[in-house]
């Protein structure tokens, strides 16, 4: 799992950290279904986003803020534009790539 992290490019970890910081907003994903979404709680979120990319890949609550933030940015809630341009610096499509490579990895 410490390969993980070092298998992504520049631009991948830059991205993952992007989205980590946009699901950390509430205006996104709000308090009270956050920990139903994300299978943590907004503060665990927090304290990988604070430790990016220096994270332990094996622990649980790191794929998890992860995965989350990445796929329910992609997905959630359906149909809302949240101006994804202005927030992330890579195409929903790429973030999709590195979801998928991050799965495909092990996460």
């Amino acid at each position: 799992m410490e390969n993980l992290i070092c298998a992504l490019s520049e631009q991948e970890r830059q991205s993952i950290y992007e989205c980590l910081c946009e699901a950390e907003r509430e205006d996104i994903f709000p308090e009270w279904e956050f920990e139903t979404l994300f299978g943590i709680d907004r503060k665990k979120l927090t304290h990988v986003r604070e430790r990016w990319p220096e994270v332990d890949a094996s622990n649980p609550d790191v794929g998890a803020a992860i995965v989350g933030a990445m796929g329910h940015l992609l997905g959630y809630p359906s149909g809302q534009n949240m101006g994804w341009e202005s927030h992330i610096s890579v195409s929903p499509e790429n973030i999709k790539v590195t979801l998928e490579k991050l799965i495909d990895l092990g996460l």
